[in-house]
């Protein structure tokens, strides 16, 4: 049996170091001027979906009935408003009784129960909150070259799943 338990901890760190291998991309500091997530998948294709780090997306002047953007307004820029917004951050206890993955094999509506990431939500969120904190500051220089300082944070939509009173503490 010892050789049987060796080989199952061998396929096992093989298995974590080759999907540890696969993700590549590093948001760490960065927001979406000089990075963005891309699908790497042909179109039509049905399945897991692997992502990695694409280009950033610049800014898009806005040129409308309000007025045109005139030559040397970077000089006078100032930060109007600087904050974060966390949306449906979902922090689940994947161990309830009240969950319902069981009703999956129903089919639909009732197929989105059963969904294998939730376990790692707290550590998604954690990591989302560790980027917010290393861009406290707004990459985009006003006029006078300062840079804004983050304001506040506020969260949208639904922050627990269950509405059970430890996925709230």
């Amino acid at each position: 049996m010892p050789g049987l338990a060796t080989k199952a901890l061998g396929c096992a760190l093989t298995l974590t170091l080759a999907c540890a291998t696969a993700a590549t991309a590093d948001p760490a500091g960065k927001t979406t001027l000089s990075q963005t997530i891309k699908v790497n998948s042909p179109a039509g294709f049905v399945g897991f979906k692997p992502l990695s780090a694409g280009p950033g997306e610049g800014y898009l002047v806005r040129q409308g009935g309000l007025g045109k953007a005139h030559s040397g307004r970077a000089k006078t820029r100032r930060s109007l408003l600087f904050f974060v917004q966390f949306s449906d951050v979902h922090i689940r206890d994947t161990q309830s009784p009240a969950r319902v993955d069981f009703v999956d094999p129903a089919g639909p509506p009732l197929d989105s129960a059963w969904r294998p990431n939730e376990f790692l939500s707290t550590q998604v969120f954690d990591q989302v909150v560790a980027n917010v904190n290393a861009n406290r500051t707004s990459t985009v220089r006003e006029g006078n070259g300062k840079r804004a300082k983050l304001g506040f944070a506020i969260t949208t939509g639904d922050n627990t799943d269950n509405q059970q009173l430890n996925e709230v503490q």
